[in-house]
């Protein structure tokens, strides 16, 4: 009797194993940084936007996901600085190959801090492309 409940115990514990699925990977997340009220990009920031282009280019499967700051004013911050910079991002990553209908555009959520979403950042993601 013993041994048939080690037995019935161990084919639960390996069912329990077989029925969980590992949650996926993360994507990165790469950050292009604006400097104050600037719409041009850095040196820095064209490399990391050249890296990006590169790997979507190898994964055409995959979309590029591109967000932007939040919209909502606040003191020390410009919203509407945010549309213009992902449109420069944008550009960059169609200038090195990346097909025009594989990125797509998020704003962060209105309510927001600027602060708490990086007011002068623009954070671009290598996705699978979403189930509709």
């Amino acid at each position: 009797m013993r041994h048939s409940a080690l037995t019935l115990l161990c084919f639960w514990l390996a069912a329990c194993a077989t029925t969980h699925k590992p949650l996926p990977p993360q994507p990165s997340v790469y950050v292009v940084a604006f400097s104050r009220a600037s719409l041009a990009i850095s040196q820095r920031a064209a490399a990391v936007i050249n890296s990006i282009a590169a790997d979507a280019n190898r994964h055409r499967t995959l979309i590029v996901q591109v967000t932007g700051p939040p919209t909502k004013k606040q003191p020390g911050y410009n919203p509407g600085l945010a549309a213009p910079r992902m449109v420069a991002v944008e550009r960059a990553l169609i200038a090195p190959g990346v097909d025009r209908n594989r990125i797509i555009r998020n704003i962060a959520a209105p309510e927001m801090v600027a602060e708490l979403a990086g007011g002068q950042e623009i954070q671009i993601r290598v996705v699978e492309k979403p189930v509709s």
